[in-house]
């Protein structure tokens, strides 16, 4: 048997395991198509949340590189919020459409949720099923997503990471849950 391919050669860098693990939610899933040089795919999590504000299917996919810069592209099928930051940058989405920023730097206005770092993170972004958006290293190392002491990528990296999401292509599957292709009888070269 073959060796298994490098990580890198998968689509998002998310093995057969990862994508049969999303698709199974039953909802689109966004992935980006540019990552920033070295970074791999951390950790990443899937699953449905209780019932309430936020509950239904969830996922995150954490990014991360040898210098500890992370950034998260994370989904919740609702009870979401706006917050913003000091700092603002228009995205164009072919995806999502117009009308979505990218935040960066500290609250405005000394508000109670100062970080301890700038932070950065896109609007919500609004999909078929639910909302989708890239968070930083603040929002990483507040979350349980087997990461910690993150550091931010650039504001250049984080738009060019938004900007170049995609639906992850729902016949991605592992090999073994698909049946070898079998020839039908017009394609049969004559004996």
């Amino acid at each position: 048997m073959p060796p298994a391919p490098p990580p890198n050669a998968y689509l998002a860098q998310l093995s057969p395991d990862a994508a049969n693990q999303l698709v199974d939610l039953g909802i689109d899933i966004a992935v980006p198509t540019y990552l920033p040089p070295t970074m791999v795919l951390a950790s990443y999590g899937a699953g449905e949340a209780s019932e309430g504000p936020g509950g239904g299917p969830f996922y995150w996919l954490v990014y991360r590189d040898g210098q500890d810069r992370c950034f998260a592209i994370e989904y919740t099928s609702g009870g979401i919020g706006g917050i913003s930051l000091e700092n603002q940058e228009s995205l164009e989405l072919p995806l999502f459409g117009e009308g979505y920023s990218l935040y960066h730097g500290q609250f405005p206005n000394g508000a109670e949720e100062n970080l301890s770092q700038p932070d950065l993170f896109t609007d919500w972004l609004a999909g078929t099923d639910g909302f989708y958006r890239l968070a930083g290293a603040g929002l990483i190392n507040a979350q349980n997503y087997d990461q910690g002491d993150c550091s931010n990528i650039t504001v250049d990296e984080a738009i060019a990471v938004a900007e170049s999401l995609i639906y992850l292509p729902t016949d991605i599957r592992t090999l073994d849950l698909v049946a070898p292709a079998t020839p039908s009888p017009e394609s049969q070269l004559p004996e």
